[in-house]
């Protein structure tokens, strides 16, 4: 799986000002329907917080800990988040939705 750093290293958004990308973006992820793996991916941010706080109260940081695991748990999200909108996006361009 390719890990898309921003909007602007995904290959249909690639070629857009930056406005357009933002509202281009904000039109296909609102029309993509909720599947489980976008509520896995969405729950994965609290796990990953949760967990960071049970390991940083442990090393007596807890509040760093649930920062770095709310970050990686958003990483997570945003790559599934940014996989599921390019299917629909391609689906909807083939005219198989």
């Amino acid at each position: 799986m390719k890990i898309y750093w921003s909007l602007k290293s995904v290959p249909e958004f690639s070629g857009m000002p930056a406005s357009e990308r933002k509202e281009a973006w904000r039109e296909w992820y609102g029309l993509v329907p909720t599947t489980p793996r976008i509520v896995v991916a969405f729950a994965t941010v609290g796990v990953c917080a949760f967990s960071g706080a049970v390991l940083g109260e442990h090393f007596g940081h807890q509040v760093i800990g649930s920062a770095l695991g709310g970050t990686l748990g958003s990483f997570a999200n945003a790559q599934a988040s940014i996989y599921m909108t390019l299917r629909y996006l391609r689906k909807a361009r083939k005219g198989s939705l």
